[in-house]
């Protein structure tokens, strides 16, 4: 709406506890302290599942590991995070989730670009019942160049370009977008 933005409003009274809408995440990553015990796709806690054979840093809970568009996942960013941890603990950043999620973002922005490859989203991996999930347009949509990007120059936040250029680095060259572009979907 003009004056409230975009969202979802009621126009009747809505019970506690009652499933107004269940949405699909675009990405989610876990947090750093819980990379080895929770799902690294939908969260759960995952801490009896056997780390990645081939990052050895993340785990995919029982039901993630069964479903082939949670599996492409975290296929898409093994390597990118095998390059990740192999940088000296020193020399990355203290805390990786928001490089870990860009990463995610931009290996999807990849994927969408390929409809003739499998995609992430499956419905039976959601569970029974309806849910919502935003398209990568959607995701785009909410992205604005960073004030003074759009005219060339570099005034997007400092923080933004580094994690865009850490970003390029770690990413295969098929997942690459110029720097502006990585830095515009953090802004």
């Amino acid at each position: 709406t003009d004056d409230r933005g975009r969202g979802v409003f009621a126009t009747r009274a809505i019970g506690a506890g009652t499933t107004i809408v269940r949405g699909i995440p675009a990405a989610c990553v876990p947090k750093d302290d819980r990379l080895r015990t929770h799902c690294s796709v939908c969260l759960a806690p995952a801490a009896d599942r056997p780390l990645c054979s081939g990052c050895g840093h993340v785990v995919l809970c029982a039901r993630c590991a069964k479903s082939d568009g949670a599996r492409l996942i975290h296929d898409d960013e093994c390597a990118s995070l095998r390059s990740l941890f192999a940088v000296p603990a020193k020399e990355r950043p203290a805390d990786t989730c928001s490089l870990r999620l860009l990463l995610r973002l931009l290996l999807w922005r990849w994927r969408c670009s390929r409809p003739e490859l499998p995609q992430y989203v499956e419905d039976e991996w959601w569970g029974d019942g309806d849910a919502c999930g935003d398209e990568l347009d959607d995701v785009l949509a909410l992205c604005e160049p960073p004030e003074g990007l759009a005219d060339g120059g570099v005034d997007c936040d400092a923080a933004f370009w580094d994690m865009a250029a850490q970003a390029r680095y770690h990413l295969p060259a098929h997942a690459r977008l110029s720097r502006g572009l990585a830095a515009e979907l953090m802004a």
